[in-house]
């Protein structure tokens, strides 16, 4: 006889979060300009189009231009394109299928770079910006905030906690590796439903690598590793079907020590980021002031922290006492092996790194039975 448990899970977004599609936006298929708001507060706004749409209604002058460079394969080619649909966004912003907001320091590097080379290399061969987005999961039917917090990634993170709570309880890593990481009948996570999101709104940001703990010598970032990514913004909310299946052959899936499991694991690295020397330089006042007292003190009992999507920190998805992070030392060198990631990468929500970034991924999840 089996039965299932039906759950409303209710999920605040507390920092950006950014789920990989593997796909990305390319300059040559969106174009960022500024626009006003009612309020009359002036933002940045990214359009996406397909080019071939866009070609179909420029001028016959236009089109054979395009026709040009198209069949121009050296790097001059690629220069003049983006140009050339940089010229042509208003036609651009006529023909797009999504809208996404842009932070201001994408913008800006967009407004810098389009169509530029960006230095000469050795060789004497131009460099030119790709000004490559990556894209989050979305809901490729909605113009704008399509972006969706996946049932997958929202599994994954309870289960590696839950890993860490049957080791800490006695049960051997390798043991409970072979149980919740297989497709076998007996994972009780096979048991556990967890839907996708609807559609939450999204922007494009800048990445900041920073260091967790600074020496009197350290530099605190490394900028020419930033990249540029589509993330969910943050206080934004969603309620997602969670299912608990149930058998009287097997032992259920208890929606409390998932509870327990969660707050064990996330919360500890949730804190870190106020013990951190080197990120805390770095938050953003707004978030710290908000969260800097945050924690299991705060929380309800049916409320729990998860950390989800890219740039999440190996703590996070790895388990306390079985952690080997590896860290590399440069070229030439071995890299060592740790117990904790050296660096985090943060979302920039302001043009300076100091006191101008958030970190990425973190969820307040809060779980109702829904009784039938």
């Amino acid at each position: 006889m089996s039965f299932v448990k039906h759950y409303k899970l209710k999920i605040k977004i507390l920092s950006p979060v950014h789920i990989g599609s593997g796909e990305i936006y390319e300059p040559t298929g969106y174009v960022i300009e500024k626009i006003l708001q009612p309020s009359g507060k002036e933002i940045d706004v990214l359009y996406e189009f397909d080019t071939m749409t866009l070609y179909e209604i420029l001028s016959e002058t236009d089109k054979e231009k395009f026709r040009d460079l198209v069949e121009t394969s050296d790097e001059n080619g690629l220069i003049k394109m983006q140009n050339f649909i940089f010229a042509h966004k208003k036609q651009g912003r006529e023909v797009a299928y999504k809208i996404v907001k842009v932070s201001p320091n994408v913008a800006q590097e967009y407004y810098d770079k389009i169509g530029k080379v960006v230095q000469k290399e050795s060789d004497k061969n131009n460099v030119i910006n790709q000004l490559e987005i990556y894209k989050c999961v979305s809901n490729k039917n909605q113009k704008r905030d399509s972006a969706i917090l996946t049932g997958s990634s929202l599994k994954g993170a309870i289960s590696t906690a839950y890993q860490e709570l049957l080791v800490k309880e006695g049960i051997k890593y390798h043991d409970v590796r072979d149980l919740l990481l297989s497709p076998s009948d007996g994972n009780p996570f096979k048991n556990l439903l967890i839907s996708d999101s609807g559609g939450l709104a999204s922007k494009i940001y800048s990445t900041a690598n920073v260091k967790r703990e600074l020496k009197n010598d350290d530099i605190k970032y490394n900028d020419s590793l930033s990249t540029r990514l589509e993330a969910i913004v943050s206080n934004v909310t969603c309620e997602i079907p969670l299912s608990i299946k149930q058998n009287s052959t097997e032992e259920p899936l208890d929606i409390n020590r998932l509870i327990k499991a969660c707050n064990d694991h996330y919360e500890p690295i949730f804190r870190s980021l106020f013990n951190d020397d080197g990120v805390l330089e770095c938050l953003s006042e707004k978030f710290y002031k908000s969260y800097k007292d945050f924690g299991r003190i705060n929380l309800a009992p049916n409320q729990f922290l998860l950390r989800v999507g890219r740039h999440s920190g190996a703590r996070a998805v790895t388990i306390e006492g079985e952690r080997e992070i590896s860290i590399k030392q440069g070229v030439g060198k071995n890299p060592i092996i740790k117990e904790a990631e050296t660096t985090t990468w943060l979302a920039k929500v302001k043009d300076q790194i100091e006191a101008g970034c958030v970190p990425f991924g973190w969820l307040l999840c809060e779980v109702n039975e829904i009784k039938s």
